[in-house]
């Protein structure tokens, strides 16, 4: 039997070439998502906010929350926006990378819900790790300079 992985904007897929039937083709997806991992550890962590306020305002903030950090804005476009660490401090793998995602609530127009995501390729072995401290960073700074609510920690 063979398996091809695909990777697909964060997404694996995985084409099987046998016939299984529905149970033992996601057997064999989960195993192969447990491989993909163990062969491209990333730590990765996510917040969800809910915020009040216009997007424009909501995108300048983040800005600041991520000067005040010291993180240096790579990209930038209406909904998402993706910051860098400045290299020299710690080794290129522990480099963390902040994303933010900005979701416009349909309903109400000065809300929005903000996906933050911070991650890098270094292997999570400690919780305390490099990454996890840029994310603590992150969401304090947010805490201390803005007021959004949190909705989800993961």
């Amino acid at each position: 039997m063979g398996l091809e992985c695909h990777v697909i904007e964060r997404f694996i897929v995985f084409f099987v070439h046998a016939e299984l039937n529905r149970d033992r083709f996601f057997s064999k997806l989960l195993i192969g998502c447990s491989f993909y991992r163990h062969i491209c550890p990333m730590a990765r962590y996510t917040n969800l906010f809910t915020v009040s306020a216009s997007t424009q305002d909501l995108r300048r903030s983040v800005v600041r929350v991520f000067q005040a950090c010291n993180l240096n804005l790579v990209y930038e476009a209406a909904d998402y926006l993706v910051a860098k660490e400045k290299p020299g401090h710690v080794t290129y793998s522990q480099l963390a990378t902040v994303e933010v995602l900005i979701n416009s609530l349909p309903n109400e127009e000065s809300s929005a819900h903000v996906n933050l995501v911070v991650k890098n390729e270094e292997l999570p072995l400690k919780t305390n790790n490099h990454c996890h401290r840029v994310f603590t960073l992150v969401n304090q700074t947010i805490v201390d300079t803005q007021n959004w609510q949190s909705v989800q920690l993961t």
